[in-house]
This record gives C-alpha cells, sequence and structure tokens, in this order.
C-alpha cells in the first residue's frame, strides 16, 4: 500500500476555489440544497473499502465536509480485528483521552445510568463504571465489541441503538457517542435519537474530528485517521456540530476543541462542568494506573493502559510514578516477550519489513512511545542532554517502523507520527548541546517532515538557538540565524509580543551580538536585552524564569560599555 517513507498527502489532491468542479448535492448535515464545490480528492489506494477514487464535496452553509457517495459499511466485518489492528488499536491506536477525559469533566453522581453509543472496543464505558462508578452500558454494532466486553468485562451490546427503544427511553443521566456521529449519513436524526434517550436535565457528549483541522498542512498520520474513508461519511466543524446540536432542541451546548478532535456537550440545563485540569486529569491517570493493574495477565489491555499512564506520568513531569511504571513496562516486556524494552527495540529495527502482527507478537506496540517517554523523563531528572541523542533517536525509529507496519494493513497512527517527529527534534537539540557542525543541515532536515503543528515546527529553530548558546556555540547559533533569518521574523523585531521561548530565542540573539566587536551588532544586542528586560518586569516575579532577569541586565549593561568603548552610545533604530 505505502513504500518506505511514502506520505499520505501525495496520495490527497486539494482543490482551490477556482479549481474546484462542484457537485449538485444535498447537504446530509443541514439539508441545504444547491451546488457544493469539491474539496478534495482521495486517491483509490488510501480509500480501499470505496474501491475507487473519493470526493469530499464542502457544504457552505453549515461547513461540514461530506463525502459525495455516501456507502454505509458493514462494522461486522471481522477483517478490522485482524493483521494486527486490534492490537493497536488496544496499545495506542485508540484516542484513549478523547473518549475518557471529556466523560471526567462531568459531575454526575456514582449510580448515575450511562450509555455510549458507538463503544467500540469499550474504553469509554469502562472509564464510566470504574472511574466515573456509573452503571455504564454500550452499544455497538462493531466486530471489536463483543471482544471487548469480554476482555474489560463491560455491559456492551453488539447491535445499533433503534430510533425508539423503551429500555433507554429518557433514562441517561449521561449519554456518550465518541467519534461515531462521522459515521453516519444523517447527524441530525442520530442527535434526535440520543436526546431521546437522555433523562431530563441529562447531557450528551460527542466527539468527532474537526474538520477544520484539515487542510493541506495536516500531518499525514492525523490526516488519514480523520478521513477514515470508506467509514466515516461527515466531517463536523464546530458551526456545523453546534447547527445539529440546536436543531435537535438542545438549548445548551459548549464546543472544545483537543487535538485533531471536536468535544461537544449538550443538555437543556446550564452545563455543569469540572474546569479544573488538575482534577480532569487526576482522575483520569489514576484511572489508568488501576486499570494496568488489573490486566497484568492480557498483554494489549496491560500496555494499553500502563503505556498510556506512563506517558502522562511524563507530561506532568511526575518523574517518580513514571520510574515505576518504567520498571513495570520493562518487566512486562519480559513476561510477554522474553526480552527487554531495548531489545524489542532491536528486533523491531533488525526486520526488514516487519508486518503489524509481527511486531505486536515481539513487543509492545507503544514501544516508540515508550522509549521517548523513557528519554525525556531521563532528562527531568537530571540527565545531560548531550548524551541522549542516540535515546531519542531510536525512540523515533521504532516509531517510524510502527507506522510503515500500519500502513501494511491501510492504517495509520497520529501518535506514532507525532513521537517520531518529536523524538528527532529532541535528538537535534541533543547534537545542539555538544556543539554539532552539522546543526543546521539537520534542522532542515527535519522541519522537511510533517510535524504535529504548525506552532511546533516553528518553534523549534528557536529552541536550536537557545540550545546552541546556552551550551556555548554562539558561532553556530550565529550560523543558525544566517541560515533561517531569524533575526528578521516578526517576532525579533521591536513592537511584538513575545512567546517565552521567542523571548528566550531574543535573549540569545543579545548574547550573539554582545560577543560582536561589530557597533552595530552591539546597539542591536543592547537593544535586544533591553526588550528581553522589559517583557520580564511586566511579569510577575513568580512567573520569571530564575536568573534570566538578571541575565538580560547585565547583558545589556555590557553591550552598553563596549558600545562606549566604541565611542557610539545611539540606540539602535530596529
Amino acid at each position: 500500500m505505502f513504500s518506505d517513507g511514502e506520505e499520505v498527502t501525495p496520495l490527497v489532491r486539494w482543490l482551490t476555489a477556482d479549481a474546484a468542479p462542484h457537485v449538485a448535492m444535498a447537504c446530509p448535515n443541514c439539508g441545504a440544497a444547491g451546488d457544493k464545490p469539491v474539496r478534495m480528492v482521495l486517491d483509490g489506494r488510501i480509500s480501499p473499502r470505496l474501491g475507487r477514487p473519493a470526493n469530499i464535496l464542502a457544504c457552505p452553509s453549515c461547513t461540514c465536509l461530506f463525502y459525495e457517495v455516501q456507502v454505509l459499511p458493514d462494522y461486522a466485518d471481522a477483517g478490522m480485528t485482524r493483521d494486527g489492528r486490534l492490537a493497536l488499536y488496544i496499545q495506542q491506536g485508540a484516542g484513549v483521552s478523547v473518549i475518557t477525559q471529556p466523560l471526567a469533566r462531568l459531575r454526575a453522581q456514582p449510580g448515575s445510568r450511562y450509555l455510549e453509543v458507538g463503544c467500540g472496543f469499550g474504553f469509554g464505558v469502562d472509564y464510566a463504571g470504574h472511574a466515573k462508578r456509573w452503571l455504564a452500558e454500550g452499544i455497538d454494532p462493531a466486530a471489536n465489541t463483543a471482544e471487548g466486553a469480554r476482555r474489560l468485562g463491560a455491559t456492551m451490546h453488539v447491535r445499533y441503538l433503534g430510533a425508539d427503544e423503551p429500555a433507554y427511553r429518557g433514562a441517561c443521566a449521561v449519554v456518550m457517542a465518541s467519534e461515531t456521529i462521522e459515521h453516519l449519513p444523517s447527524p441530525l436524526d442520530f442527535v434526535r435519537i440520543l436526546r431521546g434517550v437522555l433523562a431530563p436535565g441529562g447531557t450528551l457528549v460527542l466527539t468527532t474530528p474537526d474538520a477544520e483541522a484539515i487542510t493541506p498542512d495536516s500531518p499525514p498520520g492525523a490526516l488519514l485517521p480523520m478521513l477514515s474513508p470508506g467509514l466515516h461519511l461527515v466531517l463536523q466543524s464546530a458551526r456545523s456540530l453546534e447547527q445539529v446540536l440546536r436543531a435537535a432542541g438542545f438549548s445548551h451546548v459548549e464546543i472544545g476543541r483537543v487535538g485533531h478532535a471536536l468535544i461537544a456537550y449538550a443538555s437543556d440545563l446550564p452545563l455543569d462542568l469540572e474546569r479544573d485540569q488538575a482534577t480532569v486529569r487526576r482522575e483520569y491517570r489514576g484511572w489508568l494506573r488501576a486499570r494496568a493493574g488489573a490486566f497484568a495477565g492480557d498483554k494489549d489491555l496491560y500496555f494499553g493502559f500502563a503505556g498510556r499512564a506512563f506517558l502522562e506520568a511524563v507530561n506532568d513531569a511526575d518523574f517518580a510514578e513514571a520510574a515505576a511504571l518504567e520498571g513495570e513496562l520493562g518487566q512486562a516486556c519480559h513476561r510477554f516477550f522474553a526480552r527487554s524494552l531495548d531489545e524489542a527495540a532491536s528486533f523491531a529495527l533488525a526486520v526488514p519489513a516487519p508486518t503489524l502482527a509481527l511486531l505486536a507478537d515481539n513487543g509492545p506496540l507503544g514501544l516508540g512511545a515508550i522509549l521517548y517517554g523513557r528519554a525525556i523523563a531521563r532528562l527531568g531528572r537530571g540527565a545531560p542532554r548531550g548524551e541522549m541523542e542516540a535515546a531519542f533517536l531510536q525512540a523515533a525509529s521504532v516509531a517510524d517502523v510502527l507506522r510503515r507496519a500500519a500502513r501494511g494493513v491501510n492504517l495509520d497512527d497520529a501518535l506514532a507520527e507525532d513521537i517520531a517527529w518529536s523524538a528527532k527534534a529532541e535528538a537535534l537539540l541533543c547534537a545542539a548541546a555538544i556543539g554539532d557542525a552539522t546543526i543546521v543541515q539537520l534542522l532542515a532536515e527535519c522541519l522537511a517532515r510533517p510535524a504535529p503543528s504548525e506552532a511546533r515546527r516553528q518553534e523549534l529553530p528557536l529552541r536550536v538557538l537557545v540550545e546552541l548558546v546556552n551550551a556555548g556555540h554562539a558561532a553556530l547559533g550565529k550560523s543558525l540565524d544566517a541560515s533561517l533569518a531569524l533575526s528578521e521574523a516578526p517576532w525579533a523585531r521591536a513592537g511584538t509580543s513575545l512567546s517565552s521561548t521567542e523571548r528566550d530565542a531574543l535573549f540569545c540573539l543579545g548574547v550573539i551580538d554582545a560577543q560582536s566587536r561589530v557597533p552595530d551588532d552591539l546597539a542591536r544586542g543592547r537593544e535586544r536585552f533591553a526588550r528581553v528586560c522589559a517583557v520580564l518586569e511586566a511579569q510577575a516575579p513568580s512567573a520569571r524564569p530564575p536568573g534570566l532577569l538578571d541575565a538580560a541586565r547585565q547583558g545589556e549593561k555590557i553591550a552598553a560599555d563596549l558600545l562606549a568603548a566604541h565611542g557610539d552610545a545611539s540606540t539602535p533604530g530596529g
């Protein structure tokens, strides 16, 4: 399906407004008649379930995207669980945080009735039952639902929800449909059915891919799951989804974004949501940890829960918990595969063309993410960055292997894509720390790869500059500035606000200028230090990085003194 290194984006043809053909078709989301422009055309190689190229249309009225051919797939097809697909979904592919963290924000009391429609394998049902202590059930016709019910011990029914089922009518305090509405040809009819299941004052929770995140700049690992040709039918924007919810009769609607997904809450009463993110994360992490312990004998579930718990501990800089989980993951790797995490990595990297099933039989499928988290945790515990380059490159390579294997069964994995890019970016920072003379070339290679977000892509050169200067490699920093014209960027000029990364990069540009003996450079350096001082002085002392304000003041004085020695105390103009 995909050759090594081939990305998804060349297989998607994006059409500009002036070049797009139009199709006369009613919008399946809002019903608007008239012509709809073709937004993109998908190559048949990434739409094997359709068996032909697929047009995606845009509705000018509600702003949703939808497939011209609306064909319901067979969700009972057991092929969706074969060839390592289910193992990948359980261990890494399922967007567990997108499924469960919206539920963590709900304050329904223990014992409340919960129904998840389109529950899939059942992570949401498990969370509702064990973390929230609700009376939880799920409904889904998918082949993996019966497997999830058996392995999770959850109450789930392998069928569709009927339009009028007395057992559920008006009975549920919380109804969830995660990554489901995009599979249906009539989103409004579906939401009306869900509304009928809610008890008075109950809350509906929906998650779905964000149509506004589908752009030519979208990372391929995220783009293919969002498009899912042959499975997805209608892709919602925040505007189109709110329109559907209000058309169904909900008077209180709140829609937010997490990554490439929309999360919507709807009710007849004002929404009562937990706003403290620390509380939400504490509940989520506690559930992951507890459920990992409950499935020590189930390879997929153990690594699915424990691997995610490990990464979340690293993300929260809880390095003590991360160390404990790292040890447990290593023991589990020996238990299930008779090899260490590093030996599992060596196996994955040594096989010329590993399949997803082969990888699943010989190591955790989330191994790249685990190795990346391990390297970040070691940095957090004080390991010198200059010693960590090989560890990050190993994590990136293993994540890339997983993506190639997933593509062999017409899948991709957004987390593996994110991990591969992030690990290579961290390896680049390690190379900067040791003053690698090829740093400019290495950075160019990294920037050429699709990044998880444009913001992270733009931030990376600034982080490399800061690492170079902090490690005493100002000459390389100057070469980097000259190569990328960082000094000409809008943030580097007076009159613009600064993020923390831009502030640190501006300080480092000042350091480079202050090491010059050219009056214009010294004057510019003095101005840069003065600007950093002004930014820091406007912040509360507790928000300032320790020592940076004093360093900026000292840099400003040094540049001014050197400039005075040249007999020029003027202020630079830009």
